[in-house]
């Protein structure tokens, strides 16, 4: 489990580093690969970190994101890496 967990957070700093070196904006427009403003579940696929956040991040659940909704990717993966994991023996 805690190797799972580690595991999960060092892929959340790589692609928060990946995001802070290209700007969020640079990094959505990367991932809009229509170009049409927003991003979709299947353009999301690409990144494994934001497929598991997308349902998360999609405030407004019309399955998609807006840039304004991208933009809380950051926040959202401080606060997944700052739970604790579940302990099942004590």
């Amino acid at each position: 489990m805690k190797a799972k967990h580690s595991l999960l957070t060092l892929s959340a700093c790589f692609f928060v580093a990946n995001v802070a070196a290209n700007e969020p904006s640079s990094a959505f427009s990367q991932l809009d690969k229509n170009h049409d403003g927003f991003i979709n579940q299947i353009e999301a696929s690409a990144d494994r970190m934001l497929t598991q956040l997308f349902q998360q991040l999609d405030s407004n659940q019309d399955q998609q994101l807006s840039e304004q909704e991208f933009s809380e990717l950051g926040s959202s993966i401080i606060e997944l890496n700052t739970q604790k994991p579940a302990r099942f023996f004590y």
